[in-house]
């Protein structure tokens, strides 16, 4: 976490031009939707995840998950920048997959090979013509030597159903196992973002949640968070 880019001391252009400057030095800015957006504003926007909305445009809770699970690229690194903070609730909650892993490994090891093979992703209207709308990748894998989770559990269950393919008892009980992981309080850090703050986060291994929140009803007091996906200008060493 970095604190803190001076938030009260500029403008909003100014902020999110610094906030730019900054992720340049971490890796290279990636697109996050099909419109080639850089810089991605997470507010909501009223839309509602049951009509195929990204939970980044809501109030709802996301759930724990990595960015993009469903793209065919996972980026390096998630940028968060703190505008504006919620009215009520919106805390971020980060949980180690690789702690995760080893926990299915140890307590689990009958369910772990199951989470290695491929789930269909829903991918939320994020493709272009002629492309499918869901993809179709393992939960866990392994990159140059480093442990990848592709995961969001709503995306995966709208995944199934369009791909017409009912998740099978294993897969159900392997989903439910990681699910209950996913709740131990003892396994979770929780924080609340301050104006200015910058949270940075490896995709690849930590998964991120936003607990829900209730926002002002005056539209400049409204929660405003503004997103860098970015990719390492150089992998991990396989043999490092």
């Amino acid at each position: 976490m970095l604190d803190r880019i001076p938030v009260d001391q500029c403008s909003p252009s100014q902020v999110q031009a610094l906030f730019w400057m900054l992720g340049h030095e971490f890796g290279v800015p990636a697109t996050q939707d099909v419109a080639g957006t850089l810089l991605f504003d997470v507010r909501d926007k009223g839309y509602d995840v049951a009509r195929g909305a990204r939970f980044s445009g809501t109030t709802a809770e996301s759930s724990f998950h990595t960015d993009n699970a469903f793209g065919q690229v996972v980026p390096d690194l998630v940028a968060l920048l703190c505008l504006r903070p919620a009215k009520k609730g919106g805390e971020s909650q980060l949980i180690s997959a690789v702690t995760l892993h080893n926990r299915l490994l140890s307590r689990h090891p009958d369910l772990l090979p199951c989470l290695y093979q491929p789930f269909w992703f829903d991918r939320r209207g994020e493709f272009l013509p002629g492309e499918s709308p869901i993809s179709r990748n393992p939960i866990f894998s392994w990159a140059s030597g480093e442990l990848t989770v592709r995961y969001l559990h709503y995306y995966i269950e709208v995944g199934h159903q369009k791909a017409g393919r009912p998740l099978t008892r294993r897969q159900l009980r392997a989903l439910e196992v990681l699910g209950k992981l996913l709740r131990l309080p003892e396994l979770r850090v929780e924080f609340r973002l301050r104006p200015g703050q910058v949270l940075l986060t490896n995709n690849r291994w930590i998964l991120h949640n936003r607990t829900a929140f209730e926002d002002s009803v005056f539209p400049r007091e409204r929660r405003h968070y503004v997103r860098l996906w970015l990719s390492r200008r150089s992998r991990p060493d396989p043999a490092g």
